[in-house]
């Protein structure tokens, strides 16, 4: 069976080996010029913000260097996935006053339409839905 839509959905696919703090910073400009290119830039820090978020959670907890980035455009916003080797699944913790981690997924849980967790046979997909504000309605 072959199925068409009006428009194929736009994507970025990145296979991260060696993932370095340096290039967090370089995957967040490149969501943010896709964004613009998409005529999402409603969206374009909080995705660059989930990117970035998602990316160092990688570096932080999951005692791997290599992950999988996609970035796809939806009918009613972007979703930002990660992929990585670790099977812990993330927890989305209520930071307290002193404390100095904690705070990124709560942010982006607050900002979202959905974080989502999902374990795999090897490791898990962490996944952020964003919705354009006409959506949000």
């Amino acid at each position: 069976m072959f199925v068409t839509g009006t428009e194929p959905t736009r994507r970025y696919h990145a296979l991260l080996a060696g993932l370095r703090p340096d290039d967090v910073r370089v995957l967040r400009g490149i969501t943010r010029l896709h964004l613009q290119l998409w005529d999402k830039k409603d969206l374009e820090e909080l995705a660059a913000l989930g990117v970035s978020e998602l990316l160092t959670n990688v570096l932080k907890h999951a005692a791997t260097d290599s992950c999988e980035l996609l970035v796809c455009e939806t009918d009613a916003g972007v979703v930002v996935e990660v992929t990585d080797r670790c099977n812990t699944l993330p927890v989305i913790k209520d930071p307290t006053d002193d404390g100095v981690d904690g705070r990124g997924l709560h942010m982006l849980a607050g900002m979202a339409a959905s974080i989502d967790f999902c374990p795999l046979t090897t490791g898990k997909c962490v996944r952020l839905t964003l919705s354009s504000a006409e959506h949000q309605r």
